[in-house]
């Protein structure tokens, strides 16, 4: 994030924003049969992590926000005028169910997360914004 004066003392403002994803990793329901060597489990199911927390990432982002401003002795006071653009680069994303782990159930099938591959989501967009400002 940054601010340099141009000649003519015009503003030029940055600022960047990278995240390199959430961590996530793959899980597995287990279920387990009515009774396990004579004994009623007391939960139905188990979570399992097969996989270390955060073997996975959720895709990168990469932003670029931008500002241009001038400002002129007017009457009184000032006047400025300024633009922005926001997600200069115009970064989008769609998001999806990615976990593809499932159900185990006690019969030892494998049933696959209903919701694997599923857009959940949408996200990015470039907005240009113009502005004018009087000061006095």
């Amino acid at each position: 994030m940054g601010t340099v004066i141009l000649p003519f003392k015009i503003h030029l403002s940055a600022y960047y924003r990278y995240f390199s994803g959430s961590p996530w990793n793959r899980t597995l329901t287990v279920y387990f049969p009515e009774t396990v060597n004579g004994f009623v489990p007391k939960s139905r199911s188990v979570l399992v992590r097969p996989e270390s927390p955060g073997t996975r990432r959720t895709i990168p982002e990469n932003k670029l926000d931008m500002r241009i401003e001038k400002t002129f002795k007017l009457g009184p006071g000032t006047l400025g005028l300024w633009v922005e653009v926001f997600n200069l680069f115009g970064y989008y994303a769609f998001s999806f169910y990615q976990d593809s782990g499932g159900y185990i159930r006690p019969d030892g099938s494998f049933l696959r997360y209903p919701r694997f591959g599923e857009v959940t989501g949408a996200k990015g967009s470039r907005t240009i914004n113009l502005a004018l400002r009087y000061n006095f």
